[in-house]
């Protein structure tokens, strides 16, 4: 972060003074999420956060994501565990200072 400024640094740069929207989806890893966080990362231009159970599975999904050029995270999050939720929320403080939006996907 430059000196003065309250907002950190994406993984993608956008124009200068401008910030993406940043967004958490948990169960973006597959499905509804998946198809909610490739519109909202590649046509709406927001800065995507995967919550998944599975780190490896919200891993690659980011990949995916961040190859056709959205800017994308993810983030091992279960939320049915405190501890995860409570490490999630660290996490994404410590890197991206906020959340705009979230959205949970439902588990089958």
């Amino acid at each position: 972060m430059a000196p003065g400024d309250d907002k950190p640094a994406t993984t993608r740069p956008f124009p200068a003074g401008e910030m993406p929207t940043i967004t958490l989806i948990t169960g973006a890893n597959q499905g509804i999420g998946f198809a909610t966080a490739t519109v909202l990362a590649k046509v709406h231009k927001h800065h995507v956060i995967i919550g998944s159970r599975n780190a490896e599975a919200g891993a690659e999904a980011a990949a995916l994501l961040r190859a056709e050029g959205g800017s994308v995270s993810c983030i091992q999050l279960d939320l049915t565990s405190d501890a995860s939720i409570e490490a999630a929320v660290d996490t994404i403080k410590r890197e991206h200072g906020r959340i705009d939006t979230s959205s949970t996907m439902p588990v089958s």
